[in-house]
């Protein structure tokens, strides 16, 4: 049920956004590059910390008031992660946590559909809202001291996400969250990555 609803309102934005006029569909492209404060959860370790991670990519953007949008970007996310001992190195008499930060590396390619709130005249400064989903597919783990590698991670993963623009002239900036839904941990069924974004970008 909830398959075919999505479906449905699929079909009805991309009707909605090519049965606009001619003068109302414009291509529009960009490039932008920020911040982002990541979030694993996982069972694989006893602790998770949010870093601050970043990114930068490529979009570009189809309609008028309503519109469909398209990126390509590369994240970087950061996690610090804590792992208390095994019962071996208890008895050794080794209990001190291992703490390390560990740094990732992912392609990540969102779709969404967006709607204009508030526009100017000729549509070059207008606040936004976008939604749909994300694949991202992880390319690099740095060396860290919890000795997890790109191995340990599926190699690629899925989601949803929302985001918040605004556009001034030539200037664009947008605050996305984006919600895993599948896992990230090859070894934990219920590891999952959420994310706060914000970028700052131009438009041409």
């Amino acid at each position: 049920m909830k398959k075919s609803i999505f479906f449905i309102a699929v079909l009805f934005a991309v009707f909605s956004v090519f049965s606009q006029s001619d003068d109302a569909r414009k291509t529009t492209f960009g490039l932008y590059a920020g911040g982002n404060v990541s979030k694993l959860l996982t069972d694989s370790v006893d602790d998770t910390k949010a870093r601050v991670g970043y990114q930068f990519g490529a979009f570009f953007r189809y309609g008028g008031s309503l519109f469909f949008r398209g990126d390509v970007s590369m994240h970087a996310m950061s996690s610090k992660l804590v792992d208390t001992p095994d019962t071996m190195s208890v008895i050794i008499g080794n209990v001190t946590p291992i703490e390390d930060q560990v740094d990732i590396f992912y392609i990540h390619v969102p779709l969404q559909v967006g709607y204009k709130l508030l526009s100017s005249p000729d549509g070059t400064s207008a606040l936004w809202i976008a939604a749909g989903g994300y694949f991202d597919q992880i390319y690099q783990v740095k060396d860290n001291d919890l000795g997890i590698t790109k191995g340990d991670f599926k190699t690629s993963s899925f989601g949803v996400l929302g985001t918040v623009g605004l556009d001034l002239w030539i200037l664009t900036m947008q605050l996305n969250y984006h919600h895993g839904l599948t896992p990230i941990f090859q070894t934990d069924d219920e590891s999952m990555k959420y994310t706060l974004a914000f970028s700052l970008g131009i438009k041409f």
